[in-house]
């Protein structure tokens, strides 16, 4: 997992902030599907593996200890809720339904 570590480090970048956390785990639980996480580890596993990695970076990075505080209270008590909602989203009927009515939009605009 690597790569999980050095995307992560690599999109933070110097001055991390909740704001790019909030954009970029989307993005990697997305990303940890799509390399098929799903036949080998659990909802709960790859959530666990996203909060550490981003944990990890943010310890290494050198900053102000109450940024640094702040963020750290953030992983822990509130980024699992928003994943939750993120997914539970993402899997839900209405957001397939959307999903599905907007690619039926773009293909007939598109062609």
């Amino acid at each position: 997992m690597n790569e999980l570590y050095n995307y992560v480090k690599e999109r933070l970048g110097e001055k991390p902030t909740i704001q790019k956390i909030i954009v970029i785990a989307p993005q990697i639980i997305k990303s940890l599907q799509e390399i098929g996480a799903n036949q080998y580890m659990s909802g709960q596993e790859k959530k666990l593996l996203l909060f550490e990695t981003l944990s990890k970076v943010i310890n290494e990075i050198d900053m102000d200890p109450n940024e640094k505080k702040n963020i750290e209270e953030f992983i822990d008590n509130e980024l699992p809720f928003i994943v939750d909602s993120i997914v539970f989203a993402y899997k839900s009927e209405i957001f397939k339904q959307i999903k599905n009515k907007a690619r039926k939009c773009i293909g007939r605009c598109c062609k």
